[in-house]
């Protein structure tokens, strides 16, 4: 079937297939949540980040021995340094980096061109089964 405005499946399947590559790229293939690690005291005290929270903490004995405001200045040093590398190993999870309104109407297109498509297939199936019929 052929008309004005037809668009083939191969449109259809670039939208999806952007807006999955995109969603993919927010998430590692396991499931979990990217993470970053961040150092400092020498690797006395080390900080991982997963979703842009600090999710574990490492302190070597020997850096309890650091007066409170120097172990606090280090451990701000590492949990800013594990952001900073799990911002750079993936950009796109930078909340300035992330558009939910652009994701939202990237999705609205993918599903407004889907219903087009499948409206069409649907009239060529019941324009196939009345030539049949007669």
């Amino acid at each position: 079937m052929t008309g004005g405005g037809y668009h083939d499946s191969g449109e259809y399947d670039g939208g999806l297939s952007r807006v999955r590559a995109e969603l993919r790229e927010m998430a590692e293939a396991d499931g979990e949540p990217p993470e970053g690690r961040g150092e400092a005291a020498n690797g006395m005290v080390v900080v991982a980040a997963k979703g842009g929270r600090i999710s574990t903490v490492e302190l070597h004995p020997k850096v309890m021995r650091l007066p409170s405001q120097d172990l606090a200045e280090e451990f701000a040093k590492a949990a800013n340094a594990a952001l900073a590398d799990l911002e750079a190993k993936y950009p796109e999870l930078s909340a300035g980096n992330i558009d939910p309104a652009a994701l939202e109407r990237q999705l609205a297109e993918v599903q407004d061109q889907g219903t087009r498509q499948m409206r069409r297939y649907m009239q060529t199936l019941t324009d196939a089964l009345a030539q049949i019929g007669r």
